[in-house]
């Protein structure tokens, strides 16, 4: 947020870049100005209405980014930055959007009209990055080569691709269900895992990176728009992180939404919304 004193200072335009949906800005541009999850007696199990949106749109407090569930009275020195950050956004000359009209229309409008005319948008980009990607760098990778000659084995649509991004962090015991349900599934999968996953205890010896089984699973890094644009990936198995609900809406590829925390709650409304999942 600094950057906003410096570019006063300069007389330079601070342009702001945005990676989610413009109604995913909305909805947190409207629990901040209604507070709606702060009405009287509000338990964690009921949902509420955020208030003057395009659509009804639902939450539960638990699905709220944290500095919104805290009381007013328990802001961390993290929450503080997320106000300064929130400051400099408005001070800033504009603001750009990686989303495209034709995706969420009425959310477009809605949004412009809050941050007056200084708010654009030219996603998706990952379209582009598809188009120019460098091989260079996908060849440093030895689990593009193996991935792509498994999806290259299967049927048109018929495999689902399971990702919940680098972050998040499951129990073995979870990731045991999850890799049970997929097998049990007879659907073929790709299951991906970060990189200091420990396996030993669920996943049978020899079944990381074997391509002669149902399904695939792979360690670390994967080339998640390859996949995507694959004519064999049918479905996606989301934690709704912002580029990958992008990507995949980018490449038609429907979603089963996973979200986990931030705001992946809020990017899982326009796969709701859209009927994209």
């Amino acid at each position: 947020p600094w950057t906003v004193d410096i570019a006063d200072e300069l007389h330079i335009p601070r342009i702001l870049y945005n990676l989610s949906a413009y109604m995913c800005y909305s909805i947190m541009h409207n629990l901040k100005l209604y507070r709606p999850h702060k009405q009287p007696n509000l338990d964690e199990s009921q949902s509420f209405v955020v208030p003057g949106l395009p659509d009804e749109i639902k939450f539960k407090l638990s699905q709220l980014t944290e500095d919104l569930r805290k009381p007013d009275d328990q802001k961390t020195v993290f929450d503080e930055l997320l106000e300064q950050i929130r400051d400099a956004e408005e001070r800033s000359y504009g603001i750009v959007h990686d989303t495209f009209y034709e995706l969420e229309p009425a959310y477009v409008d809605y949004y412009q009209k809050l941050k007056k005319p200084k708010c654009w948008h030219f996603g998706p980009l990952s379209h582009f990055a598809s188009k120019i990607r460098s091989k260079e760098l996908i060849s440093e990778h030895n689990n593009n080569e193996i991935v792509v000659d498994w999806l290259n084995a299967q049927k048109p649509k018929s495999v689902l691709y399971v990702s919940f991004g680098s972050m998040a962090r499951f129990p073995e015991s979870q990731l045991n269900e999850i890799s049970q349900a997929l097998e049990t599934s007879n659907v073929p999968f790709i299951f991906v895992l970060r990189p200091n996953e420990e396996t030993a205890s669920w996943l049978p010896v020899g079944n990381l990176e074997d391509t002669t089984k149902k399904g695939l699973y792979i360690k670390g890094w994967v080339p998640q728009l390859t996949i995507m644009e694959h004519a064999a990936t049918g479905g996606f198995m989301t934690h709704c992180g912002t580029n990958s609900v992008l990507e995949a809406i980018t490449f038609g590829v429907p979603m089963i939404t996973w979200p986990l925390y931030a705001d992946q709650f809020y990017n899982e409304k326009v796969v709701e919304v859209r009927g994209l999942g």
